[in-house]
């Protein structure tokens, strides 16, 4: 049984599946779409541009250096285009998936899942009918089963735009004391780094899902020159870090739960921007491969028999 587990991120693309054999593999790629516009036939290359709905887009990467990206945070972004991401993982990885999990935000889950899993079902990307079963998660699940799914445990999920607070007592998600944040991911960083580049190097408008890949590399490349900004990320970090726990602690659902919990776990791509030395203060730990964490648990719980 093939499983392709997908964490439609707004930032990066996160995905992992396990093939035939039992092996399990992960990867990702930018969370970034651009019309490609009319497509010339140059008489050489590859055409690299996805035909869905009637339109040419360029897809990750390549998307970048078309610049007229679409904005990733918009409110259908996801549930629109999330095919031409699902199409994209399986013509560069070869896959041919029995089951396909997706995943959301605890805050858009029941707006949205019954929606994504519709979009994603039955599709046409280059003239090619795609029909897959699919399961839609909420996000954080993945993480709890990959962290050996704890008895009693708070799971927190930093995505680019959300985070999400997944509560387990006694081995069971409990939905009463879960909850999920828009507005309060690594986009708050991703915003201040886009407007410094903004005013400072390219001096026009520079998108945030143009900035994600600087966030973890501290550099900025412009016109063939290398520009470190990395001091500035490292000022944020202790900021960020503490205005996600104040908000948390600060909740009526929450504020009890985190008293008395044992075992508390960020992961998600935000983990990685997430102040050491506050650790030990606050008590969390952050697993191996933070940012595959959702997938990889969820490639675990599509197996037969979870």
């Amino acid at each position: 049984m093939v499983i392709l587990s997908v964490d439609t991120g707004y930032s990066f693309i996160k995905y992992a599946y396990k093939d035939k054999n039992g092996s399990t593999s992960y990867d990702k790629f930018i969370t970034a779409i651009a019309p490609a516009g009319e497509v010339d036939d140059l008489g050489i290359g590859k055409k690299t541009s996805f035909n869905y709905n009637g339109e040419e887009y360029l897809v990750g990467e390549k998307a970048l250096y078309k610049g007229n990206v679409l904005p990733t945070r918009a409110n259908d972004f996801l549930t629109t285009y999330s095919p031409l991401f699902l199409y994209k993982i399986i013509k560069d990885n070869g896959l041919q998936p029995d089951l396909v999990t997706l995943s959301l935000s605890i805050s858009e889950f029941k707006a949205k899942s019954k929606i994504l899993k519709q979009a994603c079902e039955n599709f046409i990307v280059n003239d090619t009918v795609f029909s897959f079963r699919v399961k839609v998660f909420p996000q954080g699940l993945g993480i709890w089963k990959y962290a050996g799914s704890p008895e009693n445990a708070v799971i927190l999920d930093i995505g680019f735009n959300t985070i999400d607070v997944l509560t387990v007592i006694e081995g069971m998600p409990i939905p009463e004391l879960s909850a999920g944040y828009k507005d309060m991911g690594v986009c708050e960083m991703a915003s201040t780094v886009s407007e410094h580049i903004s005013a400072n190097i390219v001096k026009s408008y520079v998108p945030e899902v143009s900035v994600v890949q600087v966030l973890a590399a501290g550099k900025f490349k412009y016109k063939r020159h290398e520009y470190d900004i990395s001091e500035l990320i490292e000022q944020k970090k202790e900021t960020y870090t503490k205005r996600i726990f104040e908000t948390i602690s600060k909740s009526s659902k929450l504020q009890t739960v985190l008293d008395r919990i044992d075992t508390f776990i960020v992961a998600g791509g935000g983990a990685y921007f997430i102040d050491d030395n506050l650790k030990e203060s606050y008590g969390f730990v952050i697993p191996n491969k933070p940012e595959y964490a959702n997938v990889l648990g969820f490639v675990k719980l599509a197996e037969p028999g979870n």
